[in-house]
């Protein structure tokens, strides 16, 4: 046995093995082996060369086999992954499931995410696009100083302010600039100038306060 906590992540099959019965004795094979918790993407994996996009998003969701491995394993901690993109979703599913996995969920939706949070924890994040952004652009200014390059940086934010006036702008001046082998936080700061003078009122001081940065 392990001496650290050991994980398993699978979907529920693939194009020729699908069963329920199969999937139950995959995880009998986790139990025996004494694995700590399994995440269950509810997908099967199309395994004949397709994309990657195409398996993420395709082949239908199967929650029911989630829910009756809960049923059959009450002992196994199991985490549900795979469709969750509303909380809607969550809602849906929290009856008998109480453990969520997102992914892309967290860098394309982020408030979204910060809605999940809230809801299952019970708590309010008082989640700001802006703050965080203002925040990450003090350890992105660091980072660039001793030399990682900017869009590795902030390729992982392009659609933190999705769905706000000025997104699409914001994102294009960082796609354009920021994979430039000279780019520096001026860009990142140029960036999201971009974004608060398409903002409201309630932005300027925000925007004043990242153009005498940009002066400086």
């Amino acid at each position: 046995a392990a001496n650290v906590p050991v994980t398993v992540k699978c979907r529920i099959g693939t194009v020729r093995n699908n069963s329920y019965e199969s999937l139950k004795y995959f995880i009998d094979g986790l139990v025996d082996a004494d694995v700590d918790s399994v995440i269950v993407h509810a997908r099967i994996a199309d395994l004949s060369g397709t994309s990657t996009r195409y398996n993420l998003n395709i082949p239908p969701l199967r929650y029911d086999f989630v829910q009756r491995l809960q049923h059959d394993f009450p002992d196994l901690p199991i985490v549900l992954n795979g469709g969750i993109t509303s909380l809607e979703i969550v809602k849906e599913t929290e009856s008998w499931c109480n453990s969520f996995m997102i992914g892309r969920l967290a860098l394309n939706q982020t408030s979204t995410a910060a809605q999940l949070h809230d809801y299952l924890y019970q708590e309010s994040n008082s989640f700001c696009a802006l703050s965080i952004a203002n925040q990450y652009r003090d350890y992105v200014a660091t980072q660039v100083d001793v030399g990682v390059p900017l869009a590795r940086m902030t390729r992982h934010m392009l659609s933190l302010f999705r769905g706000m006036p000025g997104a699409r702008k914001f994102r294009q001046f960082l796609t354009t600039h920021a994979i430039k082998p000279t780019a520096s936080i001026a860009v990142f700061d140029h960036a999201l100038a971009i974004f608060t003078t398409e903002k409201s009122k309630d932005y300027e001081d925000f925007g004043n306060n990242l153009k005498q940065r940009i002066a400086a």
